[in-house]
Parts: structure tokens; C-alpha cells; sequence
């Protein structure tokens, strides 16, 4: 767990704990970053990216009535939730019973390795425990890279194309969802459709 006024130390400082890409003679270090943000009846969530530990991702949380009666309405909460080793929240949709979290690298560099990424994660969380449950992980290994008119789908200097960075829910069933991926290394985002059966 970790409090608000914890966060202010991670206050613009870059992402994860690796060399930089642009500046290896620095590190990341653990830097603020939402990247997920989805609201129910009766507070708003943010998914946060960084800071993040080794196997925890934060999502901090305030009360809807901030809108209408003030900062003082807030009631500011943070939850820490295990979503796997080097992976931190990308992004977060509500679905009837819960969120589904996107957890996939925490770190750019991280993120752009083709031999040592994790792999992303979609997890179904109930909005309290610190834990989600796992509905599976995405296999990306085979998808088939385009050329397109003004724009290729390319891993260049052993970055992947396929860094999935969002999803949204076309389908909210009872047995699962159809989601839809977007990838920022992909030409117009590279959507990917795919079918979750919700496991228990």
C-alpha cells in the first residue's frame, strides 16, 4: 500500500529503473504515470503505470463527489494489487462484477526487448482485494507484421511492433468479453480483436 502523499516523490521523474534510451548514463526511477482510468457508481480509478514494484501495480481511486462538493470530498485510497513479476497497469476498463486490467512492462526498456519482455496480462479486479484473477495472457508471438501504403508494422533494432498500450470492451457477457487491442508500434494502432472467456 501505498498513500498519496507518497506518490510526490515519483512526481515527474522518468519510468521504471533501467538505463534511459535516449540517456544511458541514466536510470529510470520509478516515475508517476496513469495510464488506465475507469469509474463506477461511485469513485473514479486510475491505473497506474509508475511508480510500481516487482510484482505490485498501484491504482489510486477518489470519490466521485470531488466534482460536485470539492478536494475535500475526495477521500483519496490506494490499492496495490500483484499483477506478475516487471509489470505495472496499461489500462483498465469496468465490466459488470469488476475492472479488467491490461498489466503489462512497467519499464520502457522493458517494454521494447524482444528476449526478455513479460508478457501483458488481463486480470479481473473487484475494486477492493489486492489481488485480481488472472484471465489469461495475450500471445502476440505470431502475429503477422504488414506493409501498408505510407507505414510498416516493424520490430527495428530489436523493438517489437506489438506493444499493446490499450483495449476496450466491445462485449460485457456473462461468460466473458470481447476486447479490442491497440498497439503504439503498429500502423493505426494495429487493432486486434479478441474473445475472454471469464474464468473464475
Amino acid at each position: 500500500m501505498i498513500s498519496v502523499t507518497e506518490f510526490a516523490p515519483f512526481m515527474e521523474k522518468p519510468l521504471g529503473t533501467l538505463p534511459l534510451e535516449k540517456n544511458t548514463t541514466k536510470i529510470g526511477e520509478r516515475g508517476f504515470d496513469i495510464e488506465g482510468i475507469a469509474v463506477d457508481d461511485k469513485r473514479l480509478y486510475f491505473g497506474l503505470r509508475g511508480p510500481s514494484g516487482q510484482t505490485g501495480a498501484n491504482i489510486l481511486s477518489v470519490d466521485k463527489m470531488i466534482f460536485t462538493a470539492g478536494p475535500l470530498a475526495a477521500d483519496p485510497k490506494t490499492v496495490t494489487i500483484d499483477v506478475g513479476p516487471n509489470r505495472a497497469i496499461r489500462d483498465m476498463q469496468r465490466v459488470e462484477g469488476g475492472f479488467l486490467l491490461l498489466a503489462g512492462p512497467d519499464d520502457d526498456a522493458r517494454d521494447d526487448n524482444l528476449a526478455t519482455w513479460p508478457t501483458w496480462r488481463l486480470l479481473l479486479w473487484d475494486g477492493n482485494s489486492k489481488t485480481g484473477v488472472s484471465q489469461g495472457e495475450f500471445d502476440l508471438s505470431e502475429v503477422k507484421l504488414r506493409t501498408l501504403e505510407g507505414c510498416a508494422d516493424a520490430s527495428v533494432e530489436g523493438k517489437r511492433a506489438t506493444k499493446l498500450e490499450g483495449f476496450a470492451v466491445v462485449d460485457d457477457r456473462a461468460d466473458g468479453w470481447s476486447i479490442v487491442t491497440v498497439s503504439d508500434g503498429m500502423c493505426d494502432g494495429g487493432p486486434m480483436w479478441f474473445d475472454v472467456k471469464r474464468r473464475p
